[in-house]
């Protein structure tokens, strides 16, 4: 829907129609429509309108004072900015921010399901979108939980210099986890409360993540890092410290309770296919390098007692070495080392 026009009209030029100005206002009625001019699929949040001035400047028709609003039961959006190429929908700049955005629907993409039937509370923020060259970019963007003390507490903040391949990132995020259900329903294991912050930085070359997790009275430190030469995986190193982890806070403890059984290993071993042989663990074995180093101090259960664990593996070419395996298990030092030649097929 359009309202006045205002044009200039040269009837003997290739392209007649000059100097076009008008105001319009579009209503689309659900965003999931706007995908055919995007990169990424736009999800169905609600229903979409638009506002702003209409400009032509010569074969360019762009869009001044951006107003753009999205309002359903998933979202609730405001957004202003411009579009300086309407035609090849590029020179994109959106400010704006957001409310009522749905977080079990966001867990759900994490998750294959999520059985928890409590209510959780919905998230807000502000962002800024950009696209030039081809490339669309979160500036910057503010995400967090609009209530404190609940049952799941998100926050998140940070950029991304291109969505469409997430090469060049920088976000930081934290999680409090406070019902235990929850973390039950969502990994299937009864693990203490817990809380973690988490920091991811890509670029080109190397994507690295930083985690610090607290599990009722487990702490952890870890450190990611991929290698990437074009896209592709070329190295990988992975390490975790921790001064003490419980059985109980993993939720790894077995337990028997009003005649009822909590049987974590179980849990773990329908997880395994039972049917890989040899042959199959070793074609998981990649080809590039990996370094993995793990520390714990006090790894405590009702059972078992494991002290100054630390272990060392590394991969080359399918080829993996035990460097160092160090623990006093109950009293018992015990050390290991070793090689696991997944290079070749083995014997039929």
């Amino acid at each position: 829907r359009a309202t006045p026009i205002k044009l200039v009209l040269y009837p003997d030029r290739e392209n007649p129609l000059q100097d076009v100005a008008a105001p319009f206002t579009l209503e689309v009625a659900d965003s999931s429509a706007l995908s055919r001019y995007t990169v990424a699929e736009v999800p169905a949040l609600g229903p979409v309108r638009a506002s702003g001035n209409l400009v032509q400047d010569e074969s360019i028709f762009r869009v001044d004072d951006l107003a753009l609003s999205i309002a359903g039961d998933r979202i609730d959006l405001q957004a202003q900015g411009h579009v300086a190429d309407l035609g090849g929908f590029s020179g994109v700049a959106l400010s704006g921010e957001f409310s009522g955005l749905d977080t079990r629907r966001l867990l759900l993409y994490l998750f294959d399901e999520l059985p928890y039937d409590r209510p959780l509370d919905a998230l807000q923020g502000n962002f800024q979108v950009a696209e030039a060259g081809g490339k669309w970019q979160l500036t910057d963007f503010h995400l967090l939980s609009s209530r404190s003390g609940g049952p799941l507490e998100l926050e998140a903040a940070g950029s991304v210099r291109d969505l469409t391949g997430f090469r060049a990132a920088e976000i930081d995020a934290s999680i409090h986890a406070r019902d235990p259900a929850l973390l039950e329903a969502a990994t299937g294991f009864r693990m203490n409360p817990g809380e973690g912050r988490l920091r991811i930085r890509t670029d080109p070359a190397e994507i690295e993540v930083l985690a610090d997790l607290r599990l009722g009275d487990s702490e952890l430190e870890g450190r990611a890092s991929v290698g990437r030469t074009r896209g592709a995986i070329d190295q990988l190193s992975l390490s975790v410290v921790s001064p003490q982890l419980r059985w109980q806070d993993l939720g790894l403890q077995a337990e028997e309770a009003g005649g009822k059984s909590y049987k974590p290993a179980a849990q773990i071993e329908q997880a395994v296919d039972q049917e890989n042989t040899l042959g199959d663990i070793g074609e998981n074995v990649p080809d590039y390098p990996v370094d993995v180093v793990l520390q714990v101090s006090e790894l405590l259960g009702k059972q078992t007692d494991i002290h100054q664990l630390d272990v060392h593996l590394t991969s080359r070419d399918k080829r993996v070495t035990v460097r160092r395996f160090n623990a006093d298990i109950d009293g018992a030092r015990t050390h290991f080392r070793g090689v696991a030649d997944f290079s070749t097929a083995p014997p039929a």
